[in-house]
């Protein structure tokens, strides 16, 4: 039986009917298990109860994509900011702000929601919104911070690609790299005259 303090009136007592005895062994047995459904048993208040339940994959609910804009860092909001950020799983993490973010006043570990008009819940929203921009031109971005996920800024960015490059990277689980694309160029603002 594994106490999970500070409820220390809850504890986990099997999975699967396989007794429990410490945290590394119901660890193994979730990993065992990911992706299927189980049934664990509980106790609670002296009471014990069984469940089935759904063991989600922690790899499939991680990013493992990022797009590189501006010198920052920016990716789909995980399972575990989202539970920082009290949202649903929709929307741009920034990990790193770089040139064009940062001058833009929006702070590291930021959730960008929409840019210039139009919502942005993935990176495929995200790189869409990008890629539409011409060289130079100024657009919104709301986001919210983490120490107040509740209200909404906007600030304006201006898309300038001379210095810092623009790709997708997707990680490869077979090399440990994260091979990289480039995003489409910026169309310059005088072919758009």
């Amino acid at each position: 039986m594994i106490l999970i303090p500070p409820l220390a009136k809850i504890a986990f007592v099997s999975v699967d009917n396989e007794l429990l005895s410490e945290f590394v062994s119901l660890a193994a047995a979730l990993d065992d298990r990911a992706g299927q459904t189980g049934l664990v048993e509980i106790e609670r208040d002296g009471v014990r109860i069984q469940q089935e339940m759904v063991v989600d994959d922690l790899h499939a609910i991680t990013p493992d994509e990022f797009i590189e804009y501006g010198d920052g860092i920016f990716h789909n909001l995980s399972y575990q900011q989202a539970r920082h950020f009290n949202r649903s799983i929709s929307g741009i993490y920034t990990a790193n702000s770089g040139y064009i973010f940062g001058t833009a006043a929006i702070p590291r570990a930021s959730l960008i929601t929409d840019i210039d008009g139009q919502p942005v819940k993935s990176l495929d929203d995200f790189q869409q919104r990008l890629e539409a921009l011409s060289d130079q031109q100024r657009v919104t971005v709301r986001f919210v911070t983490l120490d107040d996920s509740q209200t909404e800024k906007l600030r304006l960015i201006t898309n300038d690609r001379r210095w810092f490059s623009a790709k997708r990277c997707k990680r490869d689980d077979q090399s440990g790299l994260w091979p990289c694309r480039a995003l489409v160029e910026a169309v310059s603002r005088d072919i758009l005259k």
